[in-house]
């Protein structure tokens, strides 16, 4: 028995069976180093590492739309929406050692210093340093790269505890940020044909320590 359709929808499945691939939500990775040594440092060593995080929330520019009349018509357009709230949230799982704990602690800081006074608005912003994400596919090769500059914290949410919950201490933690910048493989491609792989850095200087190729998850 033959199969009935023939022609184009056959090239059209083989296409889909060819070229259909799935990237999956945990091949992440969190770049941390960029973070302040005063943030993430603690007697001498990191103390959050991207195994702590376990839930990314990443934003998205937002747009609204906008309408104008001529006469009997009216004609509409999208512009860049005027309030960008630009957060990151993290789910970071506690260990044994309470880092997860101590991190949130010297976040704070960075808004209320030990006196109760708060700190100045720019060394607020800038206190935290930046952020940097990964993904890639099954073979470890970046698809993916977040870079959020000058992110400051914003909040933890409260926890809660319970005899009768055998689950591990999370906390969500929100950053926020001014501003966002994305590369992904296809921008590689389309900027570098003959080099699909090449670090931001052959792309912008100031990306001089963002490896995509060095991306471990």
């Amino acid at each position: 028995m033959s199969f009935p359709v023939q022609g184009l929808l056959n090239n059209d499945i083989n296409r889909f069976y060819t070229n259909k691939s799935i990237l999956h939500t945990y091949n992440y990775y969190v770049d941390l180093s960029q973070i302040n040594s005063n943030i993430n440092t603690w007697q001498g060593e990191q103390i959050i590492h991207s195994f702590h995080i376990t839930n990314i929330d990443i934003p998205t520019y937002k747009f609204e739309k906008k309408s104008i009349k001529m006469g009997v018509y009216q004609y509409s357009y999208p512009i860049l929406a005027e309030q960008q709230d630009i957060d990151i949230r993290l789910t970071m799982e506690e260990d044994v050692y309470g880092r997860v704990g101590r991190f949130i602690d010297l976040c704070q800081n960075t808004i209320i210093g030990g006196d109760g006074y708060y700190k100045s608005p720019n060394s607020m912003k800038k206190a935290i340093g930046n952020l940097f994400i990964y993904m890639g596919d099954e073979k470890k090769e970046s698809v993916y790269v977040w870079k959020f500059p000058n992110i400051y914290f914003m909040n933890a949410e409260p926890q809660s505890l319970a005899y009768d919950d055998n689950s591990s201490m999370k906390y969500i933690v929100t950053f926020g940020c001014d501003k966002f910048e994305r590369y992904s493989r296809s921008f590689v491609y389309d900027e570098f044909p003959n080099q699909p792989y090449v670090k931001p850095s052959e792309l912008e200087s100031n990306y001089d320590t963002l490896k995509v190729n060095g991306a471990k998850f």
